[in-house]
């Protein structure tokens, strides 16, 4: 019988969501008097933000699954001595 955590695995899935990067890219309007375009820049900026801080809050998600990781690792090697394994 195997008792065993795959630290490969989750560090794998965790490098997957720690790569992710938003390149904000701003939209800039010289001169407009077109309501429709000047509304249109503010929504893009928000956008850009909103999406920073959901990538950002996922990565810190993420980190918690290193945690439980290191954990279970720690209590299958204390369940490998209880059984003799």
């Amino acid at each position: 019988m195997k008792i065993s955590s795959d630290s490969e695995i989750v560090n794998s899935v965790v490098k997957n969501f720690q790569d992710i990067e938003v390149k904000g890219k701003q939209v800039e309007l010289g001169k407009s008097n077109c309501s429709g375009m000047i509304e249109c820049q503010l929504v893009d900026k928000d956008v850009i933000k909103y999406t920073k801080q959901l990538v950002k809050g996922v990565q810190e998600f993420t980190e918690q699954f290193k945690k439980v990781d290191a954990k279970k690792h720690s209590e299958d090697s204390q369940d490998k001595g209880k059984f003799g394994i």
